[in-house]
């Protein structure tokens, strides 16, 4: 069964008066422009990785933003943007219950995506059992929203600490596919280190992790990969210096 969803006018006003809060910021052009953090191994080698950019509008220019908002919903004008600490500047946003703030929130995700190319976004929720809710939720709209937004589909996952190639991964035109993705060839099983799709290419994306020096057998089953595969594959040779 296909929930239907109805649209309701203060949903997308709320939607799109958030997204008006940065008005004036240029929208990204999705490509990287951040190199993720290799810790220990840093130095080794490069790798770019995918983020929201920075907001470049003065904080005056975001509050006036604010306050014009406010101002049109007959509002009290803040007098100035509030901080949190490590963060920078902070958006309070009240819903009451029954309103239908998870649609409202993933919404908002679509217009500031549409508007300003913003790919990254994180759902911190109070309990197990919300979180359930709100992944179906996710799971629920995926088509409502695609439908709404010119056919895109957000990615979701739940946050797990042993899988952080997911977080990197998020962004532009790469959709993670798996990290030891299993293939099966002459009935002998294959695992690739960590798979992705490019949308933009319509190409799998393989990246095979070693430890020390590369060697040329390294590429020989890259190759192997890749006459095994019926999509063609683009590989990425980059992280061939280090595991971690």
């Amino acid at each position: 069964m296909q929930i239907r969803y109805k649209h309701q006018r203060f949903q997308t006003e709320a939607a799109r008066s958030i997204a008006n809060a940065f008005t004036g910021q240029p929208k990204s052009d999705g490509l990287s422009d951040h190199t993720i953090d290799q810790g220990k191994n840093k130095g080794l080698f490069t790798l770019a990785g995918f983020g929201n950019k920075n907001v470049v509008l003065a904080r005056e220019a975001v509050c006036e933003n604010v306050r014009a908002i406010q101002t049109e919903q007959g509002l009290k004008p803040v007098d100035y943007l509030q901080d949190l600490q490590g963060v920078g500047m902070a958006f309070t946003i009240e819903m009451e219950t029954g309103t239908g703030k998870t649609y409202t929130y993933i919404k908002t995700m679509y217009e500031l995506n549409e508007r300003y190319g913003w790919t990254k976004f994180v759902v911190v929720v109070p309990s197990i059992a919300i979180r359930e809710g709100v992944l179906k939720s996710f799971e629920s709209m995926q088509e409502h929203f695609a439908q709404e937004y010119n056919g895109k589909r957000m990615q979701y996952f739940i946050y797990n600490s042993k899988q952080l190639s997911k977080i990197d991964a998020l962004g532009s035109d790469f959709s993670f596919m798996g990290n030891q993705y299993r293939i099966v060839v002459a009935e002998k099983e294959y695992f690739i280190d960590l798979l992705f799709f490019n949308r933009r290419l319509q190409s799998l994306v393989a990246i095979e992790l070693k430890r020390g020096e590369f060697k040329p057998e390294y590429a020989g089953k890259l190759n192997f990969y890749e006459t095994t595969q019926r999509e063609p594959i683009h590989w990425n040779h980059s992280l061939q210096s280090q595991k971690h």
